[in-house]
């Protein structure tokens, strides 16, 4: 027998641990993971000296995402909508998140058409 539960929202924070570009396939593939912030404690000059890194969360999925097709040609594109000084062929992490919040949303770049999403 079914039942309902609520489930809070959580805020959480999500890092691209990895990614891989496949040129011949024409495909990129993107390696999500939940991340912490987590202090170390380093000597510098006889001094301790306190870092914050991000680090997985232990026991957190890593999500893989496949950036193909159109979602591929957006990215690789120059001058997409979301950045006019974009060149083509190259892109940085806040390319990738809009590419992969666009497959997860089920929208192409730069229209908002639907489209399908491809998860590994």
């Amino acid at each position: 027998m079914a039942r309902k539960i609520t489930i809070p929202s959580q805020d959480v924070e999500e890092a691209i641990i990895a990614f891989e570009v496949v040129r011949p396939d024409s495909r990129v593939s993107v390696h999500i993971g939940r991340v912490e912030d987590h202090d170390i404690v380093e000597t510098v000059n006889a001094k301790p000296v306190i870092s914050t890194i991000k680090q997985i969360m232990p026991g957190s999925q890593i999500i893989s995402i496949s950036i193909e097709g159109d979602y591929y040609d957006a990215l690789m594109s120059e001058k997409p909508a979301w950045s006019n000084k974009k060149p083509e062929g190259m892109f940085n992490d806040d390319d990738l998140w809009i590419v992969v919040d666009a497959i997860r949303e089920g929208v192409s770049l730069p229209t908002g058409k639907k489209m399908q999403a491809h998860k590994l």
